[in-house]
């Protein structure tokens, strides 16, 4: 870097680090719903999105698989985050509380 370019550098630092112009500050209502939302605290683990590598990783099937069960309705569908797929987190929950248990040798029919 050149002595001119470090020079440059180091006053544009100056001048954002020093910068006289107020920031504004959110209006009432704004302050109020802030406030609320603190009051409340993190969501419940229930109530947690989860995304598609969440998902995948949890049920230990591909995105792909999943989808298939998804178009059959044996699988939780997911709901649009902006573009992304999500899912509630209590609805994977429940889909793995009622996969079948397995059978082992000596179990009482």
């Amino acid at each position: 870097m050149t002595k001119k370019a470090r020079s440059r550098l180091a006053s544009s630092i100056a001048l954002r680090d020093h910068d006289p112009t107020p920031t504004p500050s959110p209006p009432s209502g704004e302050l109020r719903l802030l406030d609320e939302v603190r009051a409340r605290g993190p969501p419940s683990d229930e109530n947690r999105l989860l995304s598609k590598h969440e998902v995948t990783r949890l049920v230990g099937r591909s995105y792909q698989h999943i989808w298939v069960l998804m178009r059959r309705g044996e699988f939780p569908r997911s709901r649009l985050l902006g573009s992304r797929p999500v899912w509630l987190k209590s609805e994977i929950d429940a889909w793995v509380a009622a996969l079948p248990v397995v059978r082992l040798k000596g179990d009482a029919r």
